[in-house]
Formats: C-alpha cells, structure tokens, sequence
C-alpha cells in the first residue's frame, strides 16, 4: 500500500471517529501502539484489519499490492501441540530380537535414524525434550499477610518453641484505639477545660493584633507557659508557638487567632485595655466557676511562708478584681485586699482550705503547697499519711535499764526465728511497764535514794 493511500486511508477513519484514535483501536482489537505504528507506515497492516476498518467507518478500500500474511492473525497465536509420535505396526522382523534388544547396543545416531525391515518405513524418532524442572507452588494469596512463615529447621542446640495457639472460645483482646490527633484551628464547645483557659488568659494574657500572647515569668515558673500551650493544643488544635524574652527571664506562648475569633470574643480582650471581668458563660455552671478561679490563680498567685503564709495574686484591674471576690466567695473563702489593689489569701487556714477545695496545676505553685501542706490538692489524688510510731516509755532505774538491754539483744539474735520461743519477754515487758506515781520501781525500797547512774562493766556497751 502506497504511502499516500495509507495517510488517506487513515485521516478518513480519523474523521469518521472524530479523532477518537482509541475506538479505532478497539474496532480491530489492537493496543493503540500498533494502531500508530499502521499510521506511521512502521508495520504492515493485514489485510483482514483493512477490511474491518473499511466496514466499520464506511470508508473506501485502498489499492494494495501485496497480500502478504493477509489472514495473519492480530495477536499471537498459540503454538500447535506437538504431533504423537507414529508408532511401527509390529515390533520387528520375525525371527528377529526385539526393538528394546536390537538397539541396546547401537550408537544413538545410528538408531535414530530410518530403519527398514520387511519393507515397513517409518519416521526416524524425535529427540527426547529436556526435562523440565517444576516450580514449587506458590502460597496461597493472602498467606503472608497473615504471618504465615515457613519452617525453618532449628539451630542445634536450641529446641524450636512451639507458638501458642489461643484456645477456642477464648477471645483475644482488643488492641487499644489511638484517639486522633485534634485537628485546627476550631472552636471548642463550652467546658471546664475551656473555663480554666480563659482564666489564665484573663490573668496573665493579652493580646498583640491578630497573635495572643501569654507570659511565664519566674514568679509563675516559665514552664508555665508550655502548660499553656499543651491545654490550648487540646482545646482549639493549634499548638503556640514557644519562646524566651531578650533577658531569658520570661517565657512566652504566641498563638494566632485566626479561625478563633469568635471563642476570644466572647472574652473581650482587646488591646491596649483594661483586663475584662469574667465572661457570662462562666458564671452559668460551678464547675466552670470553679476552673476559672484555678486558672485566673495559676497565673497570677505566689506563695509566700514567712513572715505569714500569704498567697499574693498579681494586679488583676478593677473588672476583674470585682469577679474574683465573687469568684473566691462561692468556694467560701474571703480574700483580703490589700492597699495596692491587689488581692491576697492570708492565713494558713485560708490558703489549705483553698488547696484542698480548688487545687493548683501549676506545677510550680502545686509543688510549693503539697510541700507546706504535706498533702496533695484537690486536683492530685490523696496519698494516705503514714501512721505515728509511738516511742517506748522511758526506764529510769538500773536494772530496767540491764533489763531493757537484755532484751534487745535477745530480740536481735532470735529475729526471723520467732516461733522457735520468745527470748526476754518477761524482762522486756517489766521494762516497758511504767512506774505508778508515788511508787518505786520494781526491787527498791521506797525510802532509798535514786539510783546511781549505770556504771557500764568490762565487755558491755555504754548506755545510750
């Protein structure tokens, strides 16, 4: 086929198909690579494809000059079976050895090749194939995802231990969920948790355009502000970022506010103003009352032992001020204000009755009044006190004395052994047993003098 009818040819099918190359390739079931190599006069077009296109999009046939391979098929064909091997009608010439016989000890060439007896041809026989080695099986899909291995022998030495296998019935635990990771910025719903947010941040937070600021001085613990920032990444799923001041002496927490100007809002802080009083969702629950006030405290207060046990809280503004005396008045506490306007919890009654009912969970604050109070707050669980030792009653005469040394030297030597006899009872509990008023001790007369001090003796211990 000339290569001017080709390109005829194909741009009449390519408009009929509107340039849709692939439904040309699926009309005579091609790949569309070898439909581009018929294009491109880089192979032969068979002349069955030809026709079909023809039909198909209604086009003229083109002159073609040779019918080479014209019913050539489009995809590879399968290779014929092998012809069986025709076998010679009867074994061999009568009176003769048998095939198996007669070409034992014959070269292989020489068998192989035609052989006429008793005018019976037949074709020479086919070289044997080569034996094909067999591929092991493959497993079963799916069986590695199942852990499936194979067995591997043991190494000496080391018997190979069997895996146990969880009996029937018994139901295997479920693995633990992770919770995802909050994602943000959102806003969050209404709770305890966002109460004592907005506590910390009426106390020691301001705001600095579109970024909120807090800061963490050492009067607060400049760790603080990391516990801020860990409760904001809970909250809205924006962590702040985290840096130090040009002295390294306070720590501040940066969080930008887009996405969470509607949960600020409701705060009304704004800059460059007067600290806000505390918002009017807060007052609607007493747990969020009672969150605000820790965390309105957190990040204002100090402790203080000496000369008074004292908890200052830093300059809140008169708003403010005003709600945390209500604040403190709904815990039962009655804060003192002192003549800067400050507020302060003197005593150390007032200052225990607010760690044991409100708590603290700045660590540096919690430490210091876990330290004081020997006991933790109300946000820590309790640790039971340890009960008294009560101290053995004083013996003031000598042989109390020889009699108390006695026994504690025997309770040393029969210690781990105790129900082998009891050594120095009777004396241990003479000595433990206090002298009545007015009565002298056991084996003294009651008008003698008192008793000279012990006078330790050559291999005894001195008197302690």
């Amino acid at each position: 086929m000339k290569e001017t009818e080709r390109d005829s040819f194909f741009n009449d099918i390519r408009r009929s198909a509107n340039g849709n190359m692939d439904r040309v390739a699926k009309t005579v079931g091609v790949p569309v690579n070898i439909l581009q190599d018929w294009v491109n006069g880089a192979t032969n077009v068979p002349y069955i494809a030809l026709q079909r296109l023809a039909s198909e999009f209604s086009v003229e046939l083109p002159t073609v000059t040779e019918l080479r391979r014209e019913f050539q098929q489009m995809t590879q064909a399968v290779a014929p079976k092998r012809p069986a091997v025709r076998m010679p009608s009867h074994p061999g010439p009568v009176g003769g050895a048998g095939r198996g016989e007669a070409g034992r000890g014959e070269p292989r060439a020489r068998r192989d090749g035609p052989r006429v007896s008793g005018g019976n041809d037949y074709e020479p026989l086919r070289p044997e194939a080569p034996v094909r080695r067999e591929r092991p099986a493959r497993p079963e899909r799916g069986s590695r995802r199942r852990g499936e291995k194979k067995d591997r022998p043991a190494k000496q030495g080391q018997p190979k231990q069997e895996r146990k296998q969880p009996q029937k019935g018994q139901r295997q635990p479920a693995r633990p969920s992770r919770a995802p990771l909050p994602s943000g910025p959102r806003v969050p719903k209404l709770s305890a948790e966002a109460a004592y947010w907005a506590g910390a941040v009426s106390a020691a937070g301001r705001r600095d355009g579109d970024i909120l600021v807090l800061s963490a001085d050492r009067r607060l613990g400049q760790n603080y502000a990391a516990i801020w920032s860990s409760r904001t990444f809970e909250l809205f799923g924006v962590r702040p970022d985290l840096s130090f001041t040009a002295d390294e002496l306070c720590q501040e927490a940066r969080l930008p506010l887009a996405g969470l100007e509607d949960f600020v809002g409701r705060m009304d802080l704004k800059p460059e103003a007067a600290r806000p009083p505390a918002p009017r969702w807060v007052w609607s629950n007493p747990d969020w009352k009672k969150s605000f006030l820790k965390g309105l405290v957190d990040a204002s207060a100090e402790f203080i032992r000496e000369p008074e046990v004292v908890m200052n809280l830093a300059p809140l503004g008169e708003p403010l001020r005003r709600s945390a005396e209500k604040l403190f008045a709904s815990v039962g506490l009655a804060p003192r204000v002192n003549e800067d306007g400050t507020l302060s919890l003197a005593g150390a009654e007032t200052v225990e009755k607010y760690h044991t009912a409100v708590g603290a969970d700045n660590m540096k604050l919690r430490d210091q009044l876990k330290a004081f109070f020997g006991r933790a707050g109300a946000s820590e669980a309790p640790v039971a006190p340890m009960p008294p030792v009560a101290p053995l009653p004083e013996t003031t005469t000598a042989e109390g004395t020889q009699a108390q040394t006695s026994a504690d030297k025997a309770q040393e030597r029969g210690r781990g052994r105790r129900r082998r006899g009891r050594r120095g009872g009777r004396g241990r509990r003479a000595a433990q047993a206090p002298a009545q008023p007015g009565q002298a001790a056991q084996g003294a007369p009651a008008d003698s003098p008192a008793p000279e001090p012990h006078q330790p003796t050559e291999g005894q211990p001195p008197e302690v």
